[in-house]
């Protein structure tokens, strides 16, 4: 909520705004503290030095009472958040863990309730719409691909050796706020959840457009290693494309699994031309765009020239 002086407090993580801050360096061991979705800054009620004095979030004003030191906490990882004019710093009320437990100011006592961890919030992905490859943090040469060249809805998506061919090359289509859908260059299908219900193992797969979130992707910086992607699913954001065991070998399965934070949940993006679509000799239907359960027909099965080309349901 964008009002000044509404209140800080300790809640589970929701990955809502309200839990996103932007810590700013001022130099000389300062920081200011500001909300993600409010803008506002992380502020002590009346720049107060009493135990118990209110920690608030507040529109910003450039006085010490929004200002910090941020220091190194007695637990391993942690740190103290100290108020910039005195030795107070944040802590929970009474040391609890319960939702909607105040936070305030107190003299620093190295307690766990004035422990902080900094966690690195990944940011969203700028890519235009266009074509790209996703080579596997595990081996540069190791490509998101469509298996067995698949056409078939429910086709899966396994790892390969890069092949240059177009089977590896995938449309993002640009959503807006950091969500895209991936969209196999060749088949025109969309990668998606195998299920609504996601769990670790789930596959992901291509299939025709239905416009759900198990089609949609959340595409991050990765937190681990620079100039990755995270690919995470709008369906359940604890989910992100993951090379099952972190195998290597052609023909590992991609799945949803949580995170892990290993390179095989790390993907490079690398935008390319649209490719040429080469088709495998063999044998195909042909299936219209325009409605897929009809295919292009002989009309009446005739072998004689100059018979009809038409379209039929499929069933027919």
């Amino acid at each position: 909520e964008k009002s000044s002086c509404f209140n800080v407090q300790l809640y589970d993580s929701n990955q809502s705004e309200a839990q996103i801050f932007y810590v700013k360096n001022y130099g000389n061991g300062l920081y200011s503290i500001m909300n993600k979705g409010s803008g506002l800054m992380l502020d002590v009620s009346g720049a107060g030095t009493a135990n118990g004095t209110n920690i608030q979030q507040y529109a910003s004003n450039d006085t010490l009472a929004q200002r910090w030191y941020i220091g190194t906490g007695t637990r391993s990882g942690y740190c103290t958040i100290q108020a910039s004019y005195c030795g107070g710093v944040a802590d929970v009320r009474n040391g609890s863990s319960a939702n909607w437990t105040n936070i305030q100011l107190y003299a620093s006592n190295d307690t766990a309730a004035q422990q902080w961890k900094f966690v690195k919030v990944p940011e969203a992905a700028s890519l235009e719409s266009g074509y790209y490859t996703f080579s596997s943090a595990l081996g540069s040469s190791l490509m998101l691909t469509v298996a067995n060249h698949s056409w078939a809805n429910e086709g899966n998506a396994d790892l390969e050796e890069s092949d240059s061919s177009a089977w590896q090359v995938f449309y993002l289509e640009n959503l807006g706020g950091g969500y895209y859908s991936i969209e196999s260059s060749v088949t025109g299908l969309k990668l998606e959840a195998s299920d609504t219900s996601l769990s670790n193992g789930v596959n992901v797969r291509q299939n025709a457009a239905d416009g759900r979130n198990t089609q949609k992707w959340y595409i991050s910086t990765s937190m681990f290693n620079d100039g990755y992607m995270t690919v995470v699913s709008a369906q359940n954001s604890n989910y992100v494309f993951d090379v099952a065991g972190a195998g290597t070998a052609s023909g590992t399965n991609v799945q949803l699994y949580s995170y892990n934070y290993t390179s095989a949940q790390s993907w490079k993006l690398t935008e390319v031309p649209e490719p040429s679509v080469t088709v495998d000799q063999g044998l195909y239907t042909l299936a219209s765009a325009n409605d897929t359960g009809k295919l292009m027909t002989v009309a009446g099965n005739s072998d004689a020239n100059g018979a009809n080309i038409e379209l039929r349901s499929d069933s027919n």
